[in-house]
């Protein structure tokens, strides 16, 4: 089984619809050791599953590399004319303990990466800091060096993450044709919005929105791979959404349900069911 198939597996538990994508359209450098990176580190538990499933994938073969970008000290303001979840505020899921001491947060946030680090297997390589700040040109030329990503994992919660994150990934030649991208949070915001049943997710915000613009400013055409992003999937269980880059030469989300399975999902599925009753109603950013 390859990464991409363990990833679909291992990260979110099993699927019920994994697509002959996967089969069709092979993994970008499949010589080389994998790329994987994630935007959105937090703890590292996820992290480590993505390093446990490289290693099994290819137990005999080049080590994968991982890049996780965090940073560290909780969620900046999402901009305005965007959804967020309740507590998706400004600070919210940090991996250290908050200080208005520079040098005490940079101690900490050093902490939780060394952490990180050592309980996760593998080349596995943190870069601190907020995206406008930590994702220059210079470190996508030193990323590319390794190749293009098999695989991207965006657990950024918001829109100007999510957005940041992918076209940084773009334009430093990071994505290619074989590529998956995953999303933690498709469904948070549709799932916690009153009256919500439509298929135009983006219009909500969050990492759905970034994806279609990211569709759509690169000419790219994704296909819906694993998960709850089709409906052909079983949409009663199962919460990430997968997606891998079928090729560059069209302006494809690659998101396949139509209102009637977007319903179902919304009023089935358990994770779906769990947010809308145990969060607050999610509210748009002035």
């Amino acid at each position: 089984m390859g990464l991409r198939e363990r990833i679909c597996r291992d990260v979110d538990g099993p699927v019920g619809h994994v697509s002959e994508a996967l089969g069709r359209v092979a993994p970008p450098n499949a010589s080389a050791p994998p790329l994987v990176l994630q935007f959105g580190v937090f703890g590292g538990r996820t992290l480590r599953t993505l390093a446990r499933a490289a290693l099994a994938a290819a137990p005999t073969g080049p080590a994968a590399v991982l890049y996780g970008f965090d940073s560290f000290v909780g969620l900046p303001a999402e901009a305005a004319g965007n959804r967020i979840a309740h507590d998706w505020h400004r600070g919210a899921f940090a991996a250290t303990t908050r200080t208005r001491n520079d040098t005490v947060a940079r101690a900490r946030t050093r902490a939780a990466m060394r952490a990180i680090a050592k309980q996760t297997p593998g080349d596995v390589r943190l870069v601190p800091g907020f995206y406008d700040e930590s994702l220059t040109h210079a470190r996508g030329r030193a990323v590319a060096r390794h190749g293009t990503a098999t695989y991207i994992d965006v657990d950024c919660d918001l829109y100007v993450s999510t957005a940041r994150a992918l076209d940084w990934a773009f334009g430093a030649g990071l994505v290619g044709v074989g590529t998956m991208i995953g999303y933690d949070d498709w469904w948070v915001l549709p799932c916690t919005t009153p009256g919500f049943g439509g298929t135009s997710i983006e219009t909500l915000g969050g990492e759905a929105r970034a994806h279609f613009e990211i569709a759509r400013k690169y000419a790219v055409s994704f296909e819906c791979v694993c998960g709850p992003c089709t409906g052909a999937a079983n949409l009663s269980h199962g919460w990430r959404t997968y997606f891998v880059v079928r090729n560059g030469s069209g302006a494809d989300a690659g998101f396949a349900m139509d209102a009637s399975a977007v319903g179902r999902f919304l009023a089935t599925n358990a994770a779906c069911v769990a947010h809308r009753t145990r969060r607050h109603v999610a509210r748009w950013v002035a």
